[in-house]
């Protein structure tokens, strides 16, 4: 008898995955939201359902997708039980990034010095983090000097 996977998260988020890939963009976005009914907490779907939304120029749900993921990360989540590909595998400090870039593209400000701050003060755990908290605390200090003025 097949493994049945409609009631495992990680299936949906893997052909959600494709279906992006693939520009068939409303299957995508119906499988990553069954793969978030399904399981809460796979960051993977909800900051790529928030990339695509972004991209679709749906801020408003792309910015939704983002606060949930942040909402839920935990800097000592256990990644080997969640069958993703690493490099799916976001740190707080990655989704915190599209959360600013977010809220400044929509004209947020306050909320995206917030944000930009909240990034200084995370530490970094995976590749990349650094470079994006030396942005974030660039983006602080723009943020003060423009404000300064």
């Amino acid at each position: 008898m097949a493994t049945k996977y409609s009631d495992k998260a990680e299936p949906h988020y893997l052909r959600a995955v494709q279906y992006e890939q693939s520009g068939r963009i409303d299957d995508a976005i119906r499988e990553y939201r069954m793969a978030n009914r399904i399981k809460k907490d796979l960051i993977p779907a909800r900051k790529r359902l928030g990339d695509l939304f972004m991209r679709l120029g749906k801020t408003e749900e792309g910015i939704a997708q983002y606060l949930k993921a942040t909402e839920i990360t935990s800097q000592k989540r256990k990644w080997k039980r969640i069958l993703v590909p690493d490099e799916d595998k976001y740190s707080l400090i990655q989704i915190l990034q599209a959360l600013a870039e977010a809220y400044q593209k929509t004209g947020h400000s306050d909320k995206a010095l917030q944000t930009w701050k909240r990034i200084v003060e995370t530490e970094p755990l995976q590749p990349g983090d650094d470079d994006i908290v030396l942005r974030a605390q660039r983006m602080v200090k723009e943020f003060a000097r423009f404000n300064a003025n």
